[in-house]
């Protein structure tokens, strides 16, 4: 599998082979770092072309991993049912303790207590755990002042963000860098966490669910399913005899094959419990008590004998988290050659800044009014306005070739 690298040298040679003339264009100082017009694009579009590479052959499997995310997400709220804390318990068993929810698409764990009583009639709810799910993004690590020509500043790396990389913005960034469920850990001891596609983030913590949220993942508990043999799901039968769940049940039919057997409790007929079968591709009730037909129309409550119903959608759970394993797995390798190049780019753009930061201020200490040098206060200010020629990814430089001013800023040494 390509890495990139092949195209990443293309930078290396062209840097080198262009070193003596921006050196020599480095002597004439209103024109720091200056590199031939004819040059400066073939820099540029290498950063764009690994960048637009990288996409085309990752992001297909990023977005494979947020889908495989919402499946697992949509399965567990199928079996979870119209579950309302002190309403309705949930159609599967869950787990209870927000620690045993532990997975690979976890951006934080939470629980929904137990409640005792409540609106139900008296319905006891367990309490049921869940895992906030956020997504997989290639991210670039930006610096908005440096790259947007905000600078000179107090300081050209203020305003880090961690923007997803889109066509838009491929060239730009320090690095490119793979987040997992939106967080990132940087040599092991600074996480990330990242709220929104326009890369803002918090080095403490997510804020609840706030942020770029796929949805809860409530995983089925497999071992608590094995005493659940029925569920009633409470709907309506048409004249025709076509059973229509209520909303919160209708994911479930999915995973009830042919016909199964059921019992129809009528709310209005007083016939009682009616014996049937539900075919569930049609919908059809047909009435098993064959002595006469029982089965009344409106609302009322379907018994379903389930069967290993809540085990499968647990395992199909399981099937989704192993297939996001597998499919992260190399995507780390894709970036290896883009970062070198976008961390040469990285160290020119600091120096150039640097760069005009002097020029600045040599002009304002050495063209000051009536020919007097001006003092260094009127200077330093001059020297941190907005200037509307700072390098961005036309440009590029050799870290030899100029001297910051380290009073002001230090150079990326890269």
């Amino acid at each position: 599998m390509s890495t990139l690298s092949t195209t990443g040298q293309f930078v290396v040679t062209g840097l080198t082979s262009e070193k003596a003339a921006r050196e020599e264009e480095n002597n004439v100082f209103d024109y720091p770092i200056g590199i031939a017009s004819t040059a400066v694009n073939k820099y540029q579009l290498v950063s764009k072309e690994l960048d637009l590479e990288l996409l085309a052959n990752v992001q297909s499997t990023v977005d494979q991993i947020n889908s495989k995310k919402q499946e697992a997400i949509d399965l567990g709220l199928t079996a979870l049912g119209p579950f309302q804390p002190g309403v309705f318990p949930p159609i599967c068993s869950f787990y209870s303790d927000s620690g045993s929810v532990n997975n690979n698409i976890s951006s934080g764990n939470e629980t929904d207590s137990a409640v005792e009583g409540g609106t139900g009639a008296g319905t006891t709810t367990p309490a049921v755990s869940y895992s906030i799910v956020r997504k997989d993004a290639l991210r670039i690590r930006r610096y908005p002042y440096l790259e947007n020509r905000q600078a000179p500043n107090d300081n050209a790396l203020q305003g880090l963000k961690f923007p997803i990389l889109n066509s838009g913005n491929v060239g730009q960034g320090e690095e490119n860098i793979w987040f997992e469920n939106s967080k990132y850990t940087e040599g092991g001891s600074v996480t990330y966490y990242v709220t929104t596609d326009e890369g803002d983030y918090s080095t403490v913590g997510f804020d609840g669910e706030s942020g770029d949220v796929l949805g809860r993942y409530y995983p089925v508990d497999p071992t608590g399913t094995a005493g659940t043999s029925v569920i009633s799901i409470p709907g309506e039968l048409s004249n025709g005899f076509i059973f229509v769940p209520e909303d919160g049940y209708t994911g479930i039919s999915s995973y009830l094959t042919g016909i199964q057997t059921s019992n129809w409790y009528s709310y209005s007929s007083g016939i009682g419990t009616v014996p049937c079968e539900w075919n569930t591709d049609t919908g059809e009730l047909v009435d098993l008590g064959l002595s006469f037909f029982q089965l009344t129309a409106g609302l009322g409550e379907l018994t379903v004998s389930i069967g290993n119903i809540c085990a499968g959608i647990a395992s199909a759970q399981q099937d989704a988290l192993d297939e996001i394993d597998t499919l992260r797995v190399g995507i780390q390798t894709w970036f290896v050659s883009a970062n070198t190049t976008k961390q040469r780019k990285h160290g020119a753009q600091l120096e150039l800044w640097s760069a005009e930061r002097v020029k600045i201020r040599n002009n304002e200490e050495t063209n000051g009014s009536n020919d007097f040098a001006r003092d260094i206060s009127e200077a330093i200010p001059a020297t941190e306005a907005a200037d509307p020629n700072l390098p961005t990814n036309n440009n590029t430089a050799d870290r030899e070739g100029i001297t910051a001013d380290n009073t002001e800023i230090t150079s990326d040494s890269k």
